[in-house]
């Protein structure tokens, strides 16, 4: 089930240890990322990740497992958020980086610099990626369907979304029913079924993979867009 919160602001990212749910890692736009073992009553930190964090997750496999990207790269730590080495394999600032549900082992990656965004993948859970290009429609955000690791959605910011069958290989519009005017999509995601946009014009549905859309909320005035358990997609609609 897809959450959300129709927003004003940017909140850093955040994430919780499915088996621990004390465990909680969240990235900060200064610091690096911050560990939490007591369900946020106290937090520690390092040098090893500096600058901006943009996107947090917890490998489902192994929850030591860490990857945080931001500003200086791409990290990874496996015991737990004690230690932290960073990649080399992506230069440049990561402004997103999504897992396949279907495939661990995949990870991709929104990596580059200003105007200048590139997709990455890896194969190997970010130890190497290989650089897929599309730095023409500069793409922001990722999506990746939860049952197919070779579907992935892409969102600009020129009000442009993109659909990918072949692991970001080739690409193609889906943004039929999105504004026309240039606003930035701030998030898209999908649960498999219907695939959802947030947008400086409001919020936005597709239930056939992108190929048309609908407004599920118009919201003038939205600067960024930010999911949160604390509100459904359904309660959005009313």
């Amino acid at each position: 089930m897809i959450w959300v919160l129709a927003v004003i602001m940017i909140l850093p990212p955040f994430a919780i240890d499915s088996t621990n749910n004390q465990k909680i890692y969240a990235g900060s736009f200064y610091g690096g990322v911050y560990v939490s073992a007591d369900g946020g009553s106290t937090w520690s930190t390092n040098s090893q990740t500096t600058n901006s964090i943009f996107q947090i997750i917890v490998d489902p496999d192994d929850t030591d497992e860490i990857y945080a990207a931001g500003e200086n790269g791409f990290y990874i730590s496996t015991d737990g958020g004690a230690n932290w080495s960073p990649s080399g394999a992506i230069s440049g600032s990561i402004l997103d980086l999504a897992q396949s549900a279907s495939s661990h082992d995949i990870l991709y990656a929104m990596a580059g610099s200003t105007s200048n965004y590139e997709l990455y993948k890896s194969a190997d859970r970010g130890t190497s990626w290989s650089n897929l290009g599309h730095t023409n429609i500069d793409p922001q955000k990722i999506a990746v369907d939860p049952s197919d690791s070779d579907t992935i959605y892409l969102a600009t910011s020129s009000s442009s979304a993109y659909k990918s069958t072949d692991g970001g290989v080739s690409i193609s519009q889906a943004n039929t029913g999105l504004p026309s005017n240039p606003t930035t999509i701030w998030r898209i995601q999908t649960d498999g079924s219907n695939l959802f946009a947030v947008t400086r014009s409001g919020l936005f549905k597709s239930s056939d993979g992108g190929i048309n859309w609908q407004v599920l909320k118009s919201l003038s005035g939205i600067t960024r867009g930010v999911f949160s358990e604390s509100k459904r997609w359904e309660d959005l609609r009313t």
